[in-house]
């Protein structure tokens, strides 16, 4: 089993979030310049995961967690709702029986250019790793 839920992240805030003009899987690394029929928008992507602690050899699995990003682009007058209602959908959200829920890990703005905001929230989720 892929412990990976960026697909079912990507469900839950399209059908959560019904704000957003576009939810999908981000395809850029830093903000873009011309987005303006895409937005307001989600973007989601696994930023990070690793062990949490030894593996259980009797058991064939290893604990995990995993960090997600997820990219607000919307206007700055609509920022803060988007925001609100990204965290309403996802905080303590159980994706699979496998995963734990999902906690806020951090945000930040990595960029405004002139009346848009690029918000990069992290959501991370512990889950375990499964192998023969």
């Amino acid at each position: 089993m892929d412990p990976d839920i960026q697909p079912a992240l990507i469900e839950r805030l399209d059908t959560y979030c019904p704000a957003f003009e576009s939810v999908s899987d981000a395809w850029f690394m830093a903000p873009l310049d011309n987005l303006d029929a895409e937005l307001p928008m989600a973007a989601v992507y696994l930023h990070q995961d690793g062990p949490d602690g030894d593996p259980d050899t009797l058991r064939g699995r290893q604990r995990l967690t995993l960090v997600y990003g997820v990219w607000i682009v919307c206007a700055r007058d609509e920022f803060r709702d988007h925001r609100h209602a990204v965290r309403e959908a996802l905080h303590g959200w159980v994706p699979t029986e496998h995963h734990e829920p999902l906690a806020y890990a951090g945000g930040q703005t990595s960029d405004i250019r002139g009346a848009h905001v690029w918000w990069l929230e992290r959501w991370s989720v512990d889950t375990w790793l499964f192998y023969p």
